[in-house]
């Protein structure tokens, strides 16, 4: 199947026509002509480099492509930002939420709930001045100091609950430790 072509310009046809006017055929150059030939060339006019823009070179004399010499913008000095000391975690929090750990599982044990209760408020104590501590530039620790906070308040709580006798479940008579010990000896048999 043969697509239609459009004239292009007069004196030409379409394919369909079967006529079209042929273009006398073009002889190729001898490479021994072209080399006295760009000689020549070079010598009557001037050399001109017309890649730029801007290139001159009408007459011999100038220069085929201009200089341009561009100020040097003056660079601005470098800023200097004052970081201060590396940041630093504070101690009073992290001690704080160690401490709050240990009165969790001394309220927890049943007999030691009195101690619980004096570590509680010891930790709360020293993480409520952790997190204080944080409001300061530098000083990392703002989530310790509140864990250790949540925590060692839920160890007073339940620590005084559990003195008072208002916990069924824990008091200072009974002994938490050891059914928990007997629990997880019957899930683990002889693994430690």
């Amino acid at each position: 199947m043969r697509l239609p072509t459009f004239t292009r310009s007069a004196g030409t046809t379409t394919a369909d026509d079967e006529t079209t006017a042929a273009r006398p055929p073009v002889a190729p150059r001898a490479q021994a002509d072209t080399a006295p030939r760009a000689q020549a060339d070079t010598a009557e006019r001037p050399k001109v480099d017309d890649r730029t823009p801007y290139a001159k070179g009408s007459t011999g004399t100038e220069p085929a492509t201009e200089v341009i010499e561009r100020p040097a913008t003056p660079s601005a000095p470098p800023v200097v930002v004052d970081r201060g000391p590396r940041a630093r975690t504070s101690i009073m929090a992290t001690i704080g939420l160690a401490l709050s750990v240990g009165a969790a599982a001394l309220v927890l044990s049943g007999p030691l709930g009195g101690y619980g209760i004096a570590v509680a408020a010891i930790a709360f104590l020293a993480s409520t001045g952790g997190f204080v501590a944080t409001r300061r530039r530098h000083v990392a620790g703002k989530f310790d100091g509140l864990i250790g906070m949540l925590v060692s308040g839920a160890a007073l709580v339940v620590g005084i609950l559990s003195v008072t006798g208002e916990l069924s479940w824990l008091s200072l008579d009974t002994d938490t430790v050891r059914p928990a010990r007997e629990w997880l000896d019957a899930q683990f048999p002889n693994w430690f």
